[in-house]
């Protein structure tokens, strides 16, 4: 019989490493797509979700622009009193330091519904004290700084976060305490240089000397120091020369090469430049008839707004100005009497002049809607409401624009 010859058939055997990669090449191809697909998804997805070019810009689309959160803009009234159109300029209220954490929730309230946009505080009345706790030694030295003045910053914070721009205002030169307590500081004796001039009121008031660096810069870290403390802008108040200043007042070497006015002006210039630096404005303070072109000699023979700074505020309250007011060619017996012909031709005066002021109203004289009315007729929307007590309401605030 014939013998079959089989041959073994074999398989070579495959590496082990080989079939691992060709697992993990598989896995890898899965993942991606599923990876990939899911990118694919949500991109889809998102074009869907977003507004048309159309829809983007419309109000509801953007975020919220209450004015009341812009610090030291217009205040527009609120839904709840829709009648009411966006405040022009500055409408500002004077409240005292000592009260003015106390009147945060009211100034707020106020400031909501549309009245007012700015509070003035005083931080350095005319005799010297300062009204806010001060860390400034040469405060302490002047006997300027009070036990019980209050720490101002949370109130001020408040206020900014509520849309409030809040002002200190400071006597600058009428400064007795100062004057008599800082040395190379004062006003002097001419008579006898070493001895401190006093001006002719009752009991003699010292003054500080516009031309003496050493209030100067008393002045400058006061300011200074209530831009570190949250104020968004410093009103000066007397940035001046004694009111009734004699020959006997001695200003120093200085006084015979540069002018009064040139003094007052490089006071104030170096001011602004201090504050700018904190991002802090500065405007001045003056009397109605010096800037409706009247007398002029306190601040050098010039009209108070070639002095500098970055506006004018002028005292209009009507009470403050005494009788038979003379403005060019118009003589005013009682100003107090009449508060709305005495705007009228202040107003004019100013306008005349070419000053476009900030104007300070007393809020108890009468007819004050009247006067705001006059200012408003002239050109001039920004005012100050001045109260001692400090309080106010809306409807008193209320005016037509």
């Amino acid at each position: 019989m014939e013998k079959i010859k089989r041959r073994k058939s074999f398989r070579r055997k495959r590496s082990p490493w080989k079939i691992i990669l060709l697992i993990l090449g598989c896995a890898v191809l899965v993942v991606g797509g599923f990876f990939a697909a899911s990118m694919i998804d949500n991109y889809i997805n998102y074009k869907n979700s977003q507004p048309s070019d159309a829809s983007s810009s419309s109000p509801s689309s953007q975020p919220s622009s209450d004015p009341a959160s812009q610090p030291g803009g217009d205040v527009s009234s609120q839904a709840s009193n829709p009648g009411h159109t966006t405040l022009k300029g500055t409408r500002a209220v004077t409240v005292s330091a000592q009260s003015l954490s106390s009147r945060v929730t009211e100034l707020l309230a106020l400031a909501k519904d549309g009245k007012i946009n700015a509070v003035v505080v005083d931080i350095k009345t005319e005799d010297g004290t300062l009204q806010y706790a001060t860390n400034l030694e040469a405060a302490t030295r002047a006997g300027a700084a009070k036990a019980d003045a209050p720490d101002l910053s949370t109130a001020l914070k408040q206020l900014k976060d509520g849309g409030v721009k809040t002002i200190a205002r400071m006597s600058c030169f009428k400064d007795p305490k100062a004057a008599m307590k800082l040395s190379g500081a004062a006003v002097m004796y001419r008579p006898n240089p070493s001895l401190i001039w006093l001006d002719s009121t009752k009991n003699g008031k010292a003054w500080l000397n516009p031309y003496a660096d050493a209030a100067k810069t008393y002045l400058i870290d006061i300011a200074a120091e209530a831009a570190d403390m949250g104020f968004a802008q410093i009103l000066l108040a007397n940035v001046q020369f004694p009111d009734n200043n004699s020959s006997a007042s001695y200003y120093g070497a200085a006084a015979s090469s540069v002018s009064q006015s040139q003094a007052l002006t490089e006071f104030v210039t170096q001011m602004s430049d201090a504050m700018r630096a904190k991002d802090v404005e500065v405007r001045l303070q003056s009397g109605a008839l010096a800037a409706a072109g009247g007398t002029n000699t306190i601040y050098g023979g010039v009209n108070p707004v070639a002095l500098g700074g970055e506006g004018l505020v002028v005292d209009l309250r009507v009470s403050a100005l005494g009788k038979n007011l003379a403005i060019g060619e118009d003589t005013i017996a009682d100003p107090a009497a009449d508060p709305v012909t005495t705007v009228e031709t202040v107003a004019a005066g100013m306008k005349s002049a070419g000053v476009q002021p900030v104007c300070i109203l007393d809020a108890d004289s009468t007819n004050l809607s009247g006067q705001i009315s006059a200012l408003s007729a002239a050109g001039f929307d920004d005012f100050v409401l001045y109260r001692e007590s400090g309080s106010y309401t809306a409807g008193e605030l209320t005016t037509k624009d």
